[in-house]
């Protein structure tokens, strides 16, 4: 739905990550960071008088209740016997080299874009982003990676996801800039049929003017790299807008 906005539709009703349009009545929002752009349209719900189920670290809930009420559930939940439950990370630092140098770049050019989000994230919470694991009642499993897999994550911290969340049918993952090397070393740590690579960052660097990448050049190399290694594993890019539609049994998008 663009920036980092995903919706699952699945027979119990809808399921938002990260919602950038506001969600509506009776729809479970899992929330797995306070950027501006991925809370905020869920604060306007709220106000609204949308009921809402939200899973999310506690700060983010404590943040949402000033709106309005909701059914609020702090890291963990069981909604419509669907388990959903939240890690937390450390994300990609913001002022690494040339990353930094590139913001101060985009902050020159574009001084309001840069001083508007300054100040939308000094009335948000402070909060870890968060990795996100969901179980259906069928079994099957879905894990949302959201940034998690970069060059300064701590390899514990991802053997250890990986021991936790087990083996799953699909996962969501997103790239950080320039990242894409270690995204693929680390995904090898997981064990899935499917993989999503999905833009979870291009719009909000375009917001700021920051330079962004293609997912395409990405995917063929680790397409190359599953096939060098006879795993077989799908990959399809999951770019903004788009959709697909999955058989349980097979896995294979039809839509």
């Amino acid at each position: 739905q663009g920036f980092s906005h995903l919706t699952l539709n699945w027979t119990k009703g809808n399921i938002h990550f990260d919602p950038y349009k506001e969600p509506q009545d009776n729809d479970v929002v899992i929330l797995l960071w306070s950027w501006p752009e991925r809370i905020q349209a869920s604060a306007r719900a709220i106000a609204a008088g949308k009921r809402l189920h939200v899973i999310a670290a506690e700060e983010i809930l404590d943040w949402l209740a000033s709106f309005g009420s909701f059914e609020g559930y702090a890291n963990t939940a069981v909604i419509n016997g669907c388990s959903i439950e939240l890690f937390p990370y450390e994300p990609f630092p913001s002022w690494t080299w040339p990353e930094g140098a590139q913001k101060v770049v985009a902050g020159l050019r574009s001084p309001k874009s840069v001083l508007k989000r300054l100040y939308q994230k000094r009335k948000l919470p402070v909060s870890m982003p968060r990795v996100a694991s969901l179980r259906f009642p069928s079994g099957a499993q879905l894990v949302h990676l959201n940034l998690s897999l970069h060059r300064e994550q701590n390899q514990s911290w991802i053997s250890d996801l990986q021991k936790k969340i087990g083996r799953s049918d699909w996962i969501v993952c997103g790239c950080d800039y320039h990242q894409d090397e270690v995204l693929a070393q680390s995904l090898a740590f997981f064990e899935g049929d499917l993989i999503l690579l999905t833009d979870l960052l291009s719009d909000s660097r375009k917001a700021l003017g920051l330079p962004t990448q293609w997912l395409t050049p990405i995917a063929d190399k680790f397409l190359d790299r599953f096939s060098r290694e006879e795993k077989d594993v799908q990959l399809h890019v999951f770019a903004p807008h788009s959709s697909y539609r999955f058989n349980l049994k097979s896995l294979t998008p039809t839509s």
